[in-house]
C-alpha cells in the first residue's frame, strides 16, 4: 500500500485523465476473486485530499495477477534477484547490466513520502528524517529522485529559519558525540550551506568541520582543492585558542592532501607546527595520528628505519586510548603502515618479513592468503598489504591465494585498483587473458576518477603492465602535460625510467619510485 501511494505521488501526471494500473503478484490465498476495491477507494480518497488538483482525474485499478500475466514479470523477478542476492554471480550480473545505481527502494526511502508532505507544507520533516534523507543521497546516482526531493525541500527550508536551525543543531550533536560517517556529514553540511536562510549563518566551528569533511573526501578520491586548503588554514588559525585539538585534526588532513600531491616538504611544514607542542594539547588520538603521519612521510622519502620508529611510537600512543574499538582500529592501521615500511626495507629478509606478517595475522601466511583472497571491502587494506608483499617479495607468493580466483571481489575505492593490478601480475604467466582483464580494470578505475593522484597511478600501472605483455595505452602528450601541471612534484624522472626498464626487477623498482610507500 505504501509503495503504491509513493508511486502515485511521484508519477509525472499531467492535466489529462489518467489511469494507473497496479498488478500485484498472486501469492498464497490471494487470488483474482478477492476484491481490492476498498483499497483502491482508500488510495483515491487519500490522494485527492492531499492534492485535489493533481489527482482529480486519476483513476486507479488494482488486481492480482499470476506470473504469466504480464511479459515484464520475468524482468522484475530477475532484477529483484540481482539486487537481493549476495552471491558473487548476482553481483557480477548486476555490474554487467550497467544499470545506473540501484532502481529499487532502499529501506531509508520511506522518508521520501514524508519529505513530499514537508514540501507541500503539510508536515514538518524531523531532523532525524532530514538527516536520513540527506545522508542517503551520498550513495545515490546523479539521476536519483532524492536529489530533486532535497532541492525542493531546501527551497522550503530557506524560508523557515527555525527548521533549518533544528537541522543544524542535529548535525552539531552528531559531531559532538562523534556519531557519524564522514561522507554523510559532508553531504549534510553541504546542504545546510547551500540552503541557509538569509538571517542565519553556519558557526565557525561547524564550518571548520565542513572543511575537514570536504578535505577528507577529496583526499580519499585523490583530488586536490588548494583554495579549500587555504581557507581551512586561515579559519583554523583564528580558532586555535578555542579548540586546539580540532585544529590539529585539520592540520593532519591538510598534511594528507599535501602528501597526495607529492609535496612532502609542505606536509612536513604543516606537521612541524606541533613539534614543540604539549601532546595533551592535541589530544591522545591526534598525537598518535601525528606520530603516524611523521612515519608515513619518512616512508615516502625512503627513510624506512625512521618510519618504523615513528610507527612504533604511534602504536604505543594509541595503546593508551580508553576506547577499545578506537584503540584497535588505529593500532591495526598503523601496524599495516609499519609492515609496508618493513617490506620496503632491503635489510629485512623474506623470512623475517614473513614472520612479522604471520605475527600480525596470527596464522600461517598460506592460511591468511586464502582467507584474505575472498575478503570484502572491510579488509581491503590487509589484502593490499598481502598482495604488495607477495609481488615485491616473490618468495612470499602463496598458491592458496590464486586458487580462490573465482571468489575474488572488487570495489572501486582505494586500494582496490592496486589489488586488481597485483592480481594481474600473479596471473600473467598461467592465465594471461584473466590477467589482462584485471589490469585493465585497475587502470580504468584509476582513469575514471577525477583525482590527479589516481590519474598518475593509472599511468604508472599502464607502463608497468606493458613489461608483462599486457598492452595498455598510455595517456596522450596533452593529458600528460595537464597531469604534470596538477602534480609538478610527482617523480616524473622515475616515470621515464619505468618506460625504459630492462626487466621485471627494474620495472618493480621504478614502480616503487613512482608510487612510494602505500601509493603502491
Amino acid at each position: 500500500y505504501l509503495l503504491m501511494r509513493l508511486v502515485l505521488r511521484l508519477l509525472p501526471i499531467d492535466d489529462a485523465k489518467t489511469r494507473v494500473e497496479f498488478f500485484i503478484e498472486q501469492r498464497g490465498g490471494f487470488g483474482a476473486n478477492m476484491s481490492l476495491f476498498p483499497i483502491q477507494q482508500l488510495l483515491e480518497t487519500e490522494l485527492q485530499a492531499l492534492d485535489a488538483a493533481r489527482f482529480k482525474d486519476v483513476r486507479i485499478s488494482l488486481q492480482f495477477a499470476n506470473k504469466n500475466h504480464h511479459p515484464a514479470n520475468g524482468y522484475v523477478d530477475a532484477l529483484a534477484h540481482m539486487w537481493a542476492a549476495a552471491s558473487a554471480n548476482s553481483k557480477k550480473r548486476l555490474k554487467n547490466s550497467a544499470l545506473l545505481g540501484h532502481c529499487l527502494l532502499e529501506p531509508q526511502h520511506d522518508v521520501i513520502e514524508r519529505s513530499y508532505a514537508a514540501i507541500d507544507q503539510q508536515h514538518i520533516l524531523s531532523p532525524k528524517d532530514w538527516y536520513s534523507l540527506v545522508s542517503a543521497v551520498s550513495d545515490e546516482p546523479s539521476s536519483s529522485l532524492l536529489h530533486n526531493v532535497l532541492t525542493e525541500l531546501g527551497k522550503q527550508i530557506q524560508q523557515q529559519a527555525s527548521i533549518w536551525q533544528g537541522y543544524l543543531d542535529f548535525v552539531s550533536q552528531l559531531l559532538q558525540h562523534k556519531h557519524y560517517h564522514l561522507l554523510e556529514i559532508k553531504t549534510a553540511l553541504d546542504w545546510l550551506a547551500n540552503h541557509t536562510p538569509q538571517e542565519c549563518t553556519l558557526p565557525p566551528m561547524l564550518i571548520l568541520h565542513w572543511y575537514m569533511a570536504r578535505l577528507a573526501c577529496a583526499n580519499h578520491l585523490g583530488q586536490h582543492d588548494m583554495p579549500l586548503i587555504s581557507k581551512a588554514i586561515r579559519l583554523g588559525q583564528s580558532l586555535l585558542n578555542e579548540n586546539a585539538a580540532e585544529i590539529c585534526h585539520l592540520h593532519l588532513r591538510i598534511a594528507v592532501a599535501a602528501t597526495n600531491k607529492f609535496e612532502f616538504d609542505s606536509a612536513q611544514d604543516i606537521l612541524d607546527f606541533w613539534q614543540d607542542q604539549d601532546p595533551r594539547l592535541m589530544g591522545l588520538n591526534n598525537y598518535g595520528k601525528y606520530l603516524s603521519s611523521l612515519g608515513q612521510l619518512a616512508a615516502f622519502r625512503g627513510k624506512h628505519q625512521q618510519a618504523i620508529s615513528y610507527f612504533d611510537q604511534a602504536i604505543a600512543a594509541f595503546g593508551q586510548l580508553s576506547d577499545p574499538q578506537e584503540k584497535h582500529k588505529q593500532q591495526r592501521q598503523t601496524k599495516i603502515y609499519r609492515l609496508i615500511a618493513l617490506s620496503d626495507n632491503s635489510q629485512i629478509s623474506d623470512t623475517t618479513l614473513q614472520q612479522e606478517l604471520e605475527k600480525f595475522w596470527q596464522q600461517p601466511l598460506a592460511t591468511a592468503a586464502q582467507r584474505l583472497s575472498k575478503s570484502d571491502n572491510n579488509l581491503r587494506f590487509e589484502q593490499h598489504l598481502l598482495l604488495r608483499a607477495m609481488i615485491s617479495r616473490p618468495a612470499l607468493q602463496q598458491e592458496s591465494y590464486i586458487k580462490t580466483a573465482d571468489d575474488w571481489q572488487f570495489e572501486e575505492a582505494h586500494p582496490w585498483p592496486l589489488i586488481a593490478a597485483y592480481r594481474a601480475i600473479l596471473l600473467h604467466n598461467t592465465h594471461p587473458t584473466k590477467a589482462s582483464l584485471y589490469m585493465h580494470k585497475a587502470i580504468d578505475t584509476c582513469r575514471e576518477s577525477q583525482g590527479a593522484t589516481l590519474q598518475w597511478m593509472g599511468e604508472v600501472l599502464a607502463l608497468w603492465a606493458n613489461h608483462y605483455g599486457i598492452k595498455v595505452s598510455s595517456l596522450t602528450n596533452k593529458q600528460l602535460e595537464q597531469l604534470q601541471t596538477q602534480l609538478p612534484h610527482a617523480p616524473w624522472s622515475s616515470l621515464a625510467q619505468l618506460k625504459k626498464a630492462s626487466d621485471h626487477t627494474q620495472a618493480m623498482q621504478d614502480l616503487a619510485a613512482c608510487l612510494p610507500f602505500n601509493f603502491h
